[in-house]
């Protein structure tokens, strides 16, 4: 019983942290991504290097999200999830070609928008506004 208890405040202190720390992640992601429009890819890629440890937190968070009890859509998490696996990949492709304009287009179009639905899943009324774990 002690487990469950645990988990459950696991679980309730990452909403926690992600209801701080994600809209963060997601002005600075907008942030580099006008940068990019601005024709400041420093500083852009400087943003970008900065929230790498967000991105793989959240993953990490989101990659949990998944193992969480029947009552969350484990199929939308996992559907939603390897959008943003797929953004990321593509991501570090366009960053190894230096290609800037796909850097911007991923941001925009494919990375952010991944990242908010997975966060707006994650604090969605449906959860009612924190994780229940069966038998609690």
């Amino acid at each position: 019983m002690q487990k469950l208890e645990d988990m459950k405040e696991l679980l309730n202190d990452c909403i926690d942290t992600a209801e701080e720390y994600v809209p963060k992640l997601l002005h600075g992601l907008q942030s580099a991504a006008g940068h990019l429009e601005n024709s400041k890819k420093q500083e852009a890629l400087t943003i970008l290097g900065q929230a790498m440890d967000g991105i793989k937190w959240f993953h990490t968070v989101v990659t949990g999200m998944e193992k969480w009890p029947d009552n969350m859509e484990t199929e939308t998490i996992r559907k939603l999830r390897q959008q943003l696996d797929d953004a990321l990949e593509q991501l570090i492709q366009a960053l190894e070609n230096n290609d800037f304009f796909l850097i911007n287009d991923i941001l925009i179009y494919d990375l952010i928008p991944s990242i908010n639905n997975l966060f707006q899943l994650l604090i969605d009324d449906k959860l009612g506004g924190r994780i229940e774990i069966h038998g609690l």
